[in-house]
């Protein structure tokens, strides 16, 4: 197996995990209490609150799933490992299946010096609507490697 991609900066995600889903936890706790004390409107904030981050904490479930850990080549095919709730999730995809997006740099300044300087790949599966998204800020993703076993399946249609 030969590794195309790792991922260092995993513990940033899963410490934002942990961070989204304490506030959220922390935020709908106290407003019940709150509402449970009897303290007007907070049953208003928490019918408007709890949706709003629920569904922040859902599209961000979402986010880890789509975030790639690793890549590496297999002899049954590409195999990618992304986050999940509290594990990662491996799979073995065919490289039919499989196309390499384009590479992207985000960079926001704001005063002196960047705020944000992110670069990333996107990683498209035949069976998946969104792409995956590789994470290069820090680490180097072997693009030659990835092209080269993608490209004697371009225009091939599946059996």
């Amino acid at each position: 197996m030969t590794t195309i991609y790792q991922n260092t900066r995993v513990i940033r995600v899963r410490s934002l995990q942990v961070i989204l889903w304490v506030f959220a936890l922390g935020l709908a706790l106290w407003l019940y209490m709150q509402m449970e004390a009897g303290i007007p409107d907070s049953g208003l904030l928490l019918s408007i609150f709890a949706p709003v981050f629920g569904l922040f904490v859902l599209g961000f479930e979402y986010y880890l799933r789509s975030y790639v850990v690793s890549l590496a080549e297999t002899p049954g095919g590409l195999k990618l490992d992304t986050l999940s709730m509290f594990t990662r999730q491996s799979r073995v995809v065919d490289w039919q299946d499989v196309k390499l997006g384009g590479e992207h740099h985000d960079l926001l300044i704001t005063g002196a010096s960047p705020s944000v300087d992110n670069q990333y790949t996107l990683l498209h599966l035949t069976a998946r609507r969104l792409p995956l998204i590789v994470d290069t800020t820090n680490d180097p993703l072997d693009v030659q490697t990835l092209r080269r076993r993608i490209r004697p399946f371009r225009g091939r249609s599946k059996p």
